[in-house]
C-alpha cells in the first residue's frame, strides 16, 4: 500500500467508532506508553508524531482536543545540515502527565515534560518542563495560574454563565431550555451534587429557570 493510501486509510480508521483505541494501539505498538481513560476529541484532526513513538508517554485521564499536535522529533536540523554540513541528531522524550487537558490547536514540542493536573489553553506552543497543578497558555506557553486558583475562578463564574446560557437559548428559540439542553450545568440544580458548595445553586431546574427570568414553556 502506498504512503498516500495509508494516510487516507488511517484518517478513515480514526474517524470510525473505536478510532481512539486504534490510535493508542499504534502508539503502544511503536513502543510508546499510554495510560487509561485517554479521550481524543476530533480524533482525525489530532496529530501524534509516529516517527519515534517510543519517545512518547501519555498518562491517565488525558484529554486531547481538535488540532492538537504532539511531537517527539524536530527536523529543523536540515537547516543546520545545509549550513554547516553536520547531520545533527534530534529526538527527545515527550511526556504528558496524568489528568491533563490540551486545548484546541496546541502544539507540544519535542522534549516537553508536562506534569500532572495541567490545563493547556487553546493555541499554546508548549516546550520545556511544566510543573504539576498549573494552567498554562500562550506562545511560548507560560504559567497563568495554579489549578486551585483556576478552580476558584470557575466556581465564581459558572452560575452566572449558566443563567446567561439559558437566557440566550430562550431569546434565540422562544422556548425555555430543557434540563437536558442545560446538562453541562446540571451540578447547579441537582441535589447532593458534591463539591463546589460555595457556588450559587438551585434546588431544582424549575427554580433555576425562575432565577433566570424564564417562563417554563416545556416539560424538560
Amino acid at each position: 500500500m502506498s504512503k498516500e493510501l495509508k494516510t487516507i486509510y488511517r484518517k478513515i480508521r480514526l474517524s470510525l467508532p473505536g478510532g481512539t483505541n486504534y490510535l493508542l494501539r499504534e502508539i503502544s505498538r511503536g513502543g510508546g506508553t499510554v495510560g487509561k481513560n485517554i479521550r481524543l476529541y476530533s480524533r482525525s484532526n489530532i496529530t501524534i508524531d509516529m516517527t519515534r513513538p517510543w519517545l512518547l508517554t501519555i498518562g491517565d485521564n488525558v484529554m486531547l482536543t481538535k488540532g492538537v499536535i504532539i511531537l517527539t522529533h524536530d527536523y529543523s536540523k536540515a537547516v543546520l545540515k545545509n549550513l554547516y554540513g553536520d547531520d545533527i541528531g534530534e529526538g527527545a522524550e515527550t511526556v504528558i502527565g496524568n489528568n491533563c487537558f490540551i486545548g484546541m490547536n496546541s502544539i507540544v514540542l519535542m522534549g516537553t515534560h508536562i506534569g500532572n493536573n495541567v490545563i493547556v489553553g487553546a493555541g499554546s506552543v508548549v516546550h520545556g518542563t511544566i510543573p504539576d497543578n498549573v494552567v498554562i497558555a500562550g506562545n511560548p506557553a507560560r504559567v497563568i495560574c495554579t489549578i486551585e486558583e483556576h478552580y476558584e475562578k470557575r466556581k465564581q463564574r459558572t452560575s452566572t454563565e449558566a443563567i446567561k446560557c439559558a437566557q440566550r437559548y430562550y431569546f434565540a428559540k422562544g422556548v425555555a431550555p430543557t434540563a437536558y439542553e442545560m446538562r453541562y450545568f446540571k451540578s447547579l440544580f441537582t441535589k447532593n451534587s458534591g463539591k463546589g458548595t460555595n457556588m450559587q445553586k438551585w434546588n431544582d431546574f424549575a427554580e433555576f429557570l425562575k432565577a433566570a427570568g424564564i417562563e417554563n414553556t416545556n416539560n424538560g
